[in-house]
């Protein structure tokens, strides 16, 4: 029996937030619960230990593509709403960090379905849906510690008598301001689409996703063609419907400079563009992502190492001639 996954928490903080100073301003921050298990740090090598198995614990992609999220997300707000799709989602931090703290309306996460013959594949599907549980869990929480603050203020302020048609309509404000993400987990194997895939529910494609993400993902040559392939089907469908351009995000760790999946994207109409973290988007020190346990920059006992490696790519439909 496996032993089970370690619990990380990820505190998502703004430090431009010029909020009152009221006690319970820190817990208005978004907090991630990240499920893993923890393996050699940095091991390309499936063996039959579900603790060392590559898709069971976090990498330092992972990490830096949630940062990034987080940075547009406080500068930007590109996620508010978006439907979002997580590729290889392993223990899930940029989906969940999109739904949770970036304010995604649907998140998708996905990695390899499950297959009889390798049950870690199914442990994996297993902790995700918990993670999604957990993580479900504590946001509602937060949500209703937000609304509690923001009614002891609005009482405060225009006096409890005078105040109380005002905060009913505050509340009902609130219920249409704050609907919880649909955060769903799905079994993906590139290259294949999935007969039961989860419906939209307002029918729109079940296929249509604004962004796509995905950390570490380039690991080895052997998958690397069916997933140029998905991420093509993913960006071309909404295009041949005529919707507006979808993209990619991959946070990318080189561990080769022979490794390159440029010949992939030429084959499927697609280009890519490298993302600097740090120019695209103006956002000062404000945005943070703290690790429990790690001092900032020290994160290495959870994610293993290498962020020094990991570069970000955008890649998109390649624009007509």
């Amino acid at each position: 029996m496996d032993p089970p996954p370690h619990v990380t928490r990820l505190f998502f903080i703004d430090n431009n937030n010029d909020g009152d100073d009221d006690d319970d301003d820190d817990d208005d921050e978004p907090t991630i619960h990240l499920l893993h298990h923890n393996g050699p740090a940095n091991t390309t090598t499936t063996t039959s230990s579900s603790s060392s198995y590559h898709a069971a614990r976090p990498w330092p992609s992972a990490l830096v593509l949630a940062r990034h999220l987080w940075r547009r997300a406080l500068e930007l707000g590109d996620l508010r709403g978006r439907a979002v799709l997580e590729l290889g989602a392993g223990p899930g931090l940029a989906g969940l960090t999109a739904a949770y703290a970036c304010g995604a309306r649907r998140a998708v996460l996905t990695d390899l379905a499950a297959d009889p013959g390798d049950p870690r594949t199914g442990r994996t599907l297993a902790t995700l849906r918990a993670a999604v549980g957990r993580n479900a869990e504590a946001w509602r929480e937060r949500r209703e510690r937000r609304r509690r603050r923001r009614r002891r203020r609005r009482k405060a302020a225009a006096g409890a008598a005078a105040g109380k048609d005002a905060l009913e309509e505050t509340e009902e404000e609130e219920e249409d301001e704050e609907e919880e993400p649909i955060v769903e987990v799905v079994g993906l194997s590139w290259g294949d689409v999935p007969p039961a895939w989860p419906a939209r529910a307002d029918g729109g494609d079940p296929f249509d996703f604004d962004v796509l993400l995905g950390s570490d993902l380039i690991y080895s040559r052997a998958p690397v063609a069916d997933l140029v392939a998905t991420i093509a089907f993913f960006l071309w469908r909404p295009r041949a419907a005529g919707l507006p351009p979808r993209r990619c995000v991959l946070a990318y760790h080189i561990r080769s400079a022979k490794r390159s999946i440029q010949m992939l994207l030429d084959r499927w109409g697609l280009e890519a563009r490298g993302i600097r973290d740090d120019g695209d988007v103006e956002v000062g020190k404000g945005a943070t992502v703290l690790v429990e346990g790690c001092e900032e920059g020290e994160e290495e006992e959870v994610f293993g190492v290498g962020f020094g490696s990991v570069v970000l790519l955008e890649i998109t439909v390649k624009a007509p001639d």
